[in-house]
Order: structure tokens, then C-alpha cells, then sequence
């Protein structure tokens, strides 16, 4: 009787844990990058998703006349951006999506989902630009999912000196479909004469199974099954 009731605790608590997936550490989902010859490095997707390349028609192009860190570093940049401090959808300059594979969901956190370089670049100074990242569940960004921190560098001496870091988000998203990003720009002035530049985008993230309904329903059993036996 005993050796039954043991096996019988055994699969419900078996039964139970059908229901419960490790959580997963974040891993670079995709990294985006300008090579030296101003072309596309390619996107590095995680297994279990596709990354596009980024589209960056909204910027003005690709360039690498300036120095960071003692050498040329290639970079998307605008000389027209948008005056203010808090870059919105009408400010985005580049786009791009991620798409896990069937059976399979993306998983944003909310801390330190990006990381991106942004250099504010102009002769005379002082001159401010500002990222953000924009995540959407559709191309035209009119249904957003989450909007990441900000990123500001000052080029308070007109030289090139860039900034990176993270962003956080303000929600976690979990989808199954298509993710949308858009890499969002302003400055602190109403002149094209000056330029606001982003690179190196990163996306930190995890790709896991979509829980199958039967296996949550027969975890939730072996749980009541298991509460009903020590009452």
C-alpha cells in the first residue's frame, strides 16, 4: 500500500511540473552593425527566430567621416531630425522586426533590453541627440507594444565623442508573431546643417516554446490532485 501511494505522489508531482518552464537567461536576439565599407554587417538572429536587416530610409545614409576611440567608425546618421528631447514614431529613421519560428515566442524583459551607440556631431557645438527604441506589433507602428528609455549624447564641444549603453523597456512583451522595431532620433536644434548618428543596435531577449495547453491543464490538475491528498 505504501509502495502505491509513493508512486502515485511521484506522478502527480511529475504531473504538476509539466506546467512550470526554467526561466531562460536573455541572449543577444540580434546585432546590428555598419562594416568599414559601409555596407550591412549581417544580423546575427538567435536560433529559433529570423532578423531582418535594419531599413533605414528614414536616415540620410551611411558614412564614416568621423573618429570614436581612434579610429573611423561607419554609422547610420540624419541631418534632419526632429527638434526636442522625447523622439516618438513620427522620429524613427530605422526599422526592423524579428519573427520566431512556429511553435515558438519571443520573450522581452525590462531592463536592459538594448544597447546602442548614438553620436551627436557638428563643428561648433553645443548640439544634443537623442535615442529610443519603439517596439510594435506592426510595420506602420501603430499599435506599440513598448517604448525603451532614452540614450542622449552631448556634443558640447563640436567634436565627434559617441555614447552607448542599455535601454530598458516600460513593458515586457511576450509575442508569437512578428516584433517591430524602430530606432527613434531628435536634437536640440531646427537646422539640418548638424547630424544625429546611431550603430552597433543589439536586442537581448530569449526564444522560448510556446507552453502547449494540454501540458498546463494537466499540471494544473496534478496540483488540485496533490492539494486534495494532504487535506
Amino acid at each position: 500500500m505504501m509502495k502505491n501511494l509513493t508512486i502515485t505522489k511521484l506522478f502527480l508531482i511529475a504531473l504538476t511540473a509539466l506546467s512550470f518552464v526554467a526561466p531562460c537567461s536573455a541572449t543577444v536576439l540580434a546585432f546590428y552593425d555598419i562594416e568599414s565599407n559601409l555596407t550591412q554587417a549581417d544580423e546575427a538572429g538567435a536560433p529559433g527566430l529570423t532578423a531582418s536587416a535594419i531599413d533605414a530610409t528614414g536616415a540620410s545614409g551611411t558614412s564614416s567621416n568621423f573618429a570614436w576611440e581612434g579610429s573611423r567608425v561607419p554609422y547610420w546618421f540624419s541631418d534632419i531630425v526632429n527638434n526636442g528631447t522625447d523622439p516618438g514614431v513620427a522620429d524613427i529613421l530605422g526599422t526592423f522586426s524579428l519573427t520566431p519560428d512556429s511553435g515558438q515566442q519571443i520573450e522581452l524583459a525590462t531592463s536592459d533590453v538594448f544597447n546602442i551607440g548614438v553620436l551627436a556631431y557638428q563643428n561648433s557645438g553645443p548640439y544634443e541627440a537623442t535615442v529610443r527604441l519603439i517596439v510594435a506589433s506592426d510595420s506602420a507602428f501603430t499599435n506599440i507594444l513598448a517604448t525603451s528609455t532614452t540614450l542622449l549624447d552631448n556634443d558640447g564641444n563640436g567634436g565627434s565623442t559617441q555614447t552607448s549603453g542599455f535601454l530598458d523597456l516600460d513593458n515586457a512583451v511576450t509575442s508569437a508573431s512578428t516584433l517591430y522595431f524602430g530606432v527613434a532620433m531628435v536634437d536640440n536644434v531646427e537646422t539640418n546643417s548638424y547630424n544625429a548618428r546611431f550603430d552597433a543596435v543589439q536586442v537581448n531577449g530569449t526564444v522560448t516554446v510556446i507552453p502547449e495547453p494540454s501540458a498546463a491543464l494537466l499540471g494544473g490538475l496534478g496540483a488540485l490532485l496533490l492539494l486534495r491528498r494532504r487535506r
